[in-house]
C-alpha cells in the first residue's frame, strides 16, 4: 500500500511511519507538512490512500478534504486531526473523507485497518458511481428503443416500415447503416442493397440467421429481418464508429430492435386480413350485445310471473279458479322459457356452424299436420292441401321448428278471432308451404331486414307482444340449409304471407351442397382463428388442432370430410398419416412452395391468402367428397 501522510507536526508524522513501517505486508509511506506540496504529489502519482491533518499551515479544516478531492477526485482519504468533535467527524466524512481518527487514540493495528477499509470504501464507491453511469447511459439507450418501436409499430405498410428503419438503427447504434433485401426465387437467394450493390460475404451468411449477429471485433452488427413468412427478407448491415465497437448493450439494444421491425413487419402484412374481419368482429360484437340484452328483457319476463304467481299459490290466497289461472300462467311462461332457450342453443350452434341437419325423405302434409296439432282448441287454422304427395330430403326436427316459428309468429301477431290460413302445393321441382294471417303486418321497408338476428318489426316493438327476434332468423337459416328460401308479402294492418320454399325431394337428391366437417391443423393461433371463422362462416363444422398429435387424436374421435394443414407450423408426419387412413378427407395445404407435393394435395393455398381463395379450396374439397365413393384416392 502507498500512502500520503499530509502532517504538520514532526512527532505525530514519526508516530504514524512507525506505527505503518511495522504493518504486515509493509506500507510504503511518503511525507509533507503542506497540503501545497501533497497536490502537487498527487496531481503526478497515485496513492492507495492520504492521511490528512485538518490543520495545516497552508489550509485549516474541511476546505483541505475539497482541495484534496478537486485534485484526486478516486483518492481514499483518512482524518488524523486533534479534534474529538463528533459533529467535526460527521462533517468530515460527509465531504468525503472514509473515516475520521483522533490523535493519541489510534494504535498501529487501527490505523492500519482504517487505512485499509478507506481503499475498500472508496473502490466500491467508484464501482457504484461506475454502475450509475453505465445504467443511466443503458436507460438512455432503452428510452430511444422505446421510441423507435412506437414508431415502428404506428407505421402503415412494408415500405414505410422498411424506410424508418435505418434510422432507427442509427439513432441506437450512432453508426452508419445499410438496408438489403433478400430476393429469393425458387432455385437461389440474392441479397441486395437499396442502392443495388451486391453484399459481401458476412451480410450473405447472416441471412440464415434468427438474431443479430456481430462481427468478432464488435465493428459491426447485421440484423436479419423477418418477413411474413417467417424467413428472412431484410438484412439491416449496422457499422460502428472506428474509435468505438459496439458493447454488448449496443447488441442488446439492435436486436430488439431487429425483433420490433420482424413482428412490425408482419402485423403490417396480416393489417389487411385484420380490416376485412373487422366487420364481422363488429357483428360479433353486437350479437354478443343483443343476446345479453335479449336474455336479461325475455328470460326476467316469464320469470318473474313463476316466481310471483308461486308466492302467490304458497300463501293460499287463490280460490280455486284463480289457483287454475294461476297454473295455466306458469305453465305458459314456462313453455316460453323452454322456447327462449332452445333458440339461443340453436342460435349458438347456427354461429359456430354446429347445426348438424339429418337427411332422410319427409311427407310435407304429414309434417304440417304434427305441427298444427298443438294449436287445436287454441287457434282455428285452416289447411289446404294442393299437393298431398309432396316430399322434401331433410331434417324432420329442424323443418318442424322452422315452420311451427313462422306458425306461431302468425298466431302472435294476429288476433284472436283471426283464422290462419297454411296451403301447401307444388310443381315437382319445388315445395310451397304458405303462412297466411290477418295480423298487424310488417311495414314495407322493414321486410328486407326481418330475418337478421333480434330483428323485429317496429310496430311489434310498440305492442305488448313479446318476442326475441330469433325465431325468423333461425327459420330462415335452417330452409336455406335445406336448400330453400323464405318470400315474405305483407301489409300493415292487413296481415302478412310467409312462403317456405323447399327443393321437391328429386331436385334436392341432385342438388344438395356437401356439408363439411373440416379439421384445420395449425399452430399459428392468428392464422388458426381466421381459418375457423372462415370455415364456420362459409356453413362448415370445424375443428382445431394445434400440433400434429392433436390432429390424429382428434381423427380417432370423429370423422372428418376435409383436412387444412398449415405446412409452416404442423410436422409432415401429419400428411403422412392422412395418406394411409382408412377413410382419408380431402386434403388442403396452406404456405410450403407452389406446386411441391401437388399430387398429395387437393387445394394449396399461400400462407397469406383471401377468404375468396379458402372458398374455392372448399368447393374443390366438396366435390371431391361428393364424387368419392370409396375411401383413397
Amino acid at each position: 500500500m502507498h500512502v500520503l501522510l499530509i502532517e504538520d507536526n514532526p512527532a505525530d508524522a514519526a508516530l504514524v511511519r512507525a506505527f505503518l513501517s511495522v504493518s504486515q505486508p509493509p506500507v510504503q509511506t511518503e511525507h509533507v507538512a503542506r497540503l501545497a506540496d501533497a497536490l502537487a504529489l498527487l496531481a503526478r502519482g497515485a496513492y492507495d490512500a492520504v492521511l490528512l491533518d485538518l490543520s495545516l499551515p497552508d489550509c485549516q479544516g474541511l476546505d483541505s478534504i475539497a482541495r484534496v478531492r478537486a485534485v484526486a477526485p478516486h483518492q481514499a482519504i483518512v482524518i488524523l486531526s486533534g479534534h474529538g468533535e463528533e459533529a467535526l467527524a460527521t462533517a468530515a466524512v460527509q465531504a468525503g473523507a472514509q473515516d475520521y481518527l483522533i490523535k493519541g487514540h489510534v494504535d498501529e493495528l487501527m490505523l492500519q485497518r482504517a487505512l485499509r477499509y478507506a481503499v475498500e470504501r472508496q473502490q466500491l464507491t467508484d464501482r457504484l458511481a461506475h454502475s450509475e453511469a453505465r445504467l443511466q447511459d443503458e436507460n438512455a439507450l432503452l428510452r430511444r428503443l422505446s421510441s423507435s418501436a412506437g414508431e415502428l409499430f404506428s407505421a402503415r405498410g412494408t415500405a414505410e416500415i422498411c424506410s424508418l428503419l435505418p434510422a432507427l438503427a442509427q439513432r441506437i447504434s450512432g453508426g452508419s447503416v445499410t438496408l438489403h433485401r433478400v430476393r429469393r426465387q425458387r432455385e437461389s437467394t440474392s441479397v441486395e442493397s437499396d442502392h443495388g450493390h451486391p453484399a459481401d460475404a458476412f451480410i450473405r451468411a447472416a441471412s440464415n440467421a434468427q438474431r443479430a449477429v456481430p462481427e468478432p471485433g464488435r465493428g459491426r452488427v447485421v440484423l436479419p429481418i423477418a418477413g411474413s413468412d417467417g424467413r428472412t427478407s431484410w438484412l439491416v448491415d449496422v457499422r460502428a464508429d472506428a474509435a468505438r465497437p459496439f458493447t454488448d448493450a449496443d447488441v442488446f439494444a439492435l436486436e430488439l430492435l431487429r425483433h420490433d421491425a420482424s413482428i412490425a413487419l408482419r402485423n403490417a402484412v396480416l393489417l389487411a386480413e385484420l380490416q376485412e374481419q373487422r366487420a364481422s368482429v363488429i357483428r360479433l360484437n353486437h350479437f354478443k350485445d343483443d343476446l345479453i340484452a335479449v336474455l336479461a328483457h325475455d328470460f326476467k319476463g316469464p320469470l318473474t310471473t313463476i316466481v310471483g304467481y308461486v308466492d302467490a299459490l304458497d300463501d293460499h290466497i287463490f280460490d280455486p279458479q284463480q289457483t287454475s289461472a294461476a297454473i295455466h300462467a306458469i305453465r305458459e311462461a314456462a313453455l316460453r322459457l323452454g322456447d327462449l332457450a332452445n333458440d339461443t342453443l340453436s342460435l349458438s350452434r347456427a354461429e359456430q356452424g354446429e347445426m348438424h341437419l339429418s337427411e332422410e325423405p319427409l311427407a310435407v302434409a304429414e309434417l304440417i299436420s304434427e305441427v298444427i296439432a298443438p294449436l287445436n282448441g287454441e287457434r282455428r287454422v285452416r289447411l289446404t292441401i294442393d299437393a298431398p304427395g309432396a316430399q322434401v330430403l331433410g331434417d324432420r326436427a329442424r323443418l318442424r321448428q322452422a315452420l311451427d316459428n313462422v306458425l306461431r309468429n302468425a298466431v302472435k301477431y294476429s288476433p284472436a278471432e283471426a283464422p290462419i290460413g297454411v296451403r301447401l302445393d307444388g310443381d315437382g321441382e319445388s315445395v310451397r308451404i304458405a303462412v297466411t294471417d290477418r295480423g298487424i303486418g310488417v311495414p314495407r321497408e322493414e321486410i328486407a331486414f326481418l330475418f337478421d338476428r333480434f330483428s323485429r318489426g317496429s310496430n311489434a316493438k310498440r305492442s305488448t307482444i313479446k318476442g326475441s327476434g330469433l325465431g325468423l332468423y333461425l327459420s330462415n337459416i335452417i330452409v336455406q340449409r335445406h336448400g330453400g328460401r323464405i318470400d315474405v308479402e305483407s301489409e300493415v294492418g292487413k296481415g302478412s304471407t310467409f312462403t317456405i320454399v323447399l327443393p321437391a325431394l328429386a331436385a334436392r337428391a341432385r342438388t344438395r351442397p356437401v356439408h363439411l366437417r373440416v379439421l384445420a391443423a395449425c399452430a399459428d393461433r392468428d392464422l388458426g382463428s381466421f381459418l375457423i371463422h372462415e370455415l364456420r362462416r362459409n356453413g362448415c363444422s370445424a375443428r382445431l388442432a394445434r400440433s400434429a398429435e392433436q390432429a390424429v387424436t382428434q381423427f380417432g374421435i370423429e370423422a372428418f370430410d376435409a383436412l387444412i394443414i398449415d405446412r409452416e407450423t404442423i410436422e409432415y408426419g401429419l400428411l403422412e398419416h392422412a395418406l394411409t387412413g382408412a377413410n382419408m378427407p380431402a386434403l388442403i395445404a396452406v404456405g410450403g412452395e407452389p406446386g411441391e407435393d401437388a399430387q398429395n394435395w387437393d387445394a394449396q393455398l399461400p400462407r397469406l391468402f383471401m377468404s375468396a381463395d379458402l372458398a374455392a379450396a372448399l368447393g374443390r374439397a366438396a366435390r371431391y367428397r361428393a364424387t368419392t365413393a370409396v375411401p383413397g384416392k
